[in-house]
């Protein structure tokens, strides 16, 4: 459930973004969107999402 929920969450990040901008997805602004996001997935199951941090953005070959 939680990997679903992360994977839909990113999915829905990279669509908003183009792909020249897509690194800029690391950072605090998109890792509290997310936070935001798994928090009202994960809570009514008893999980709590404290933070999100996003390390590393790697694009398909065909992409980059």
């Amino acid at each position: 459930m939680l990997e679903a929920a992360i994977t839909e969450r990113i999915r829905t990040m990279v669509r908003q973004v183009s792909s020249r901008k897509i690194q800029c997805i690391r950072g605090d602004e998109h890792a509290q969107a997310m936070v935001q996001h798994l928090r009202s997935v994960m809570e009514p199951k008893a999980i709590k999402i404290k933070n999100v941090i996003i390390t590393h953005v790697k694009l398909p070959d065909d992409v980059a």
